[in-house]
């Protein structure tokens, strides 16, 4: 990130609303909105990724299999964006987060599987087929959820 600082003008600019953005990712995991949560994580790690291809030279994390992942959530999982079902991180690198809501953990593991999935190695966790998948975390947040995890 020390070359994004120098370089990045996006950097620059994002540097004005990062705590907007922490104060209103409080806020919805404080109210258990599930679906204002996702899409501010979600444009949240869109962002870091442009500022990463914004910076000179750019820096290229994102792979294949992370476009792929990211493309089913946002056109077939999430098939209402005022209401997703599933949001993705990305890290400083190629691995992808998922978060979604245990009701709809289901419709989750079987597009990924059905689309990009192949046979998880014995005693590996079932996603264990589909490239850079990293972890799939199951959460309560949700307007009718109990704690928050």
């Amino acid at each position: 990130m020390a070359m994004s600082m120098k370089t990045s003008t996006l950097f620059k600019a994002r540097q004005e609303h990062i705590e907007q953005l922490n104060d209103d990712l409080a806020s919805h995991l404080e109210a258990k909105d599930f679906g204002k949560f996702a899409q501010l994580v979600m444009r949240d790690s869109n962002q870091l990724h442009a500022i990463c291809l914004d910076t000179y030279p750019p820096i290229h994390y994102m792979n294949k299999h992370t476009h792929s992942i990211i493309s089913l959530c946002s056109r077939k999982i999430n098939t209402d964006p005022a209401q997703p079902k599933v949001c993705y991180s990305v890290d400083a690198g190629f691995h992808i987060m998922l978060f979604c809501l245990k009701s709809d953990l289901q419709l989750v593991k079987e597009t990924l599987v059905e689309n990009l999935g192949e046979a998880a190695p014995e005693g590996q966790p079932w996603f264990a087929g589909i490239g850079c998948l990293e972890r799939i975390i199951e959460t309560n947040i949700a307007r009718q959820g109990t704690e928050i995890l």
